[in-house]
């Protein structure tokens, strides 16, 4: 399960720091993404449809993220972190694999399942 924690000077194409074994989603996104996402007239554009969908999603969960959000969920609310974790696994089967348009809704899902998690975090 990946962590995610919010570092300064962030910006879109930056990875999320791990904590502990990483994802393999996140170790990809290391391994062969090592450019930042490229901007041109304020769109961003990449050869890798999935890249950019998900480095949108990582920017947007990156602005707000507890950096111990996943350990108090893991510990408070294991039926959330195993739902994270799960869809964490789906998006990386479906990089690359399944159409785009499938890839963008389990997207949906793991950022709404993260902005829970932040809103349960903040609220304890």
């Amino acid at each position: 399960m990946v962590n995610y924690s919010r570092l300064s000077g962030l910006s879109v194409g930056t990875p999320l720091l791990v904590e502990g074994k990483r994802g393999e989603i996140m170790n990809r996104w290391l391994n062969e993404y090592k450019n930042p996402v490229k901007v041109k007239d304020n769109n961003l554009w990449s050869a890798d449809p999935y890249k950019v969908l998900f480095d949108k999603a990582i920017a947007e969960l990156n602005k707000d993220y507890p950096a111990d959000v996943l350990t108090f969920i893991k510990n408070y609310h294991k039926q959330l972190y195993d739902a994270i974790d799960e869809s964490e696994k789906k998006l990386d089967q479906l990089w690359g694999e399944a159409p785009i348009d499938e890839f963008r809704e389990e997207l949906k899902t793991f950022y709404k399942l993260n902005r829970k998690a932040v809103r349960i975090y903040q609220n304890k």
